[in-house]
């Protein structure tokens, strides 16, 4: 798993499962919601490997949830709990800005106004 809960929106990252005595192979398990409110899309296998490892890039923010089912010959296990990573990214450039007065001089106040930001 990655060591924070924070990535930033397209950055490499990889999930993985916590090995399980007798596993031979993992399915990995997504969804994602936009916001912590927002209900999550149905869990997708995107990952089914002997390591228990998926990698991953996003380009949306939003919460990305994570579950994993160990397997083996006699069948698979329960879905894990699940582990919750926000993508984030910068957000929009403010819609205006300005300073007052607009030329300053040493120990003299001013302030700065910027409109509101997407994002």
């Amino acid at each position: 798993m990655p060591s924070g809960s924070y990535i930033a929106k397209l950055s490499n990252y990889n999930i993985n499962a916590i090995p399980i005595s007798g596993a031979s192979e993992y399915e990995l398990y997504e969804a994602y919601a936009s916001s912590t409110s927002a209900t999550p899309s149905a869990y997708v296998n995107t990952h089914t490997n002997a390591l228990g490892v998926g990698s991953f890039n996003h380009s949306v923010t939003g919460y990305y949830y994570y579950k994993y089912k160990a397997c083996n010959a006699s069948g698979f296990s329960d879905l894990s709990p699940w582990r919750r990573i926000y993508i984030y990214g910068p957000s929009g450039s403010p819609s205006s800005i300005s300073i007052s007065p607009t030329t300053v001089n040493i120990n003299e106040s001013y302030t700065i106004n910027w409109g509101s930001a997407n994002g």
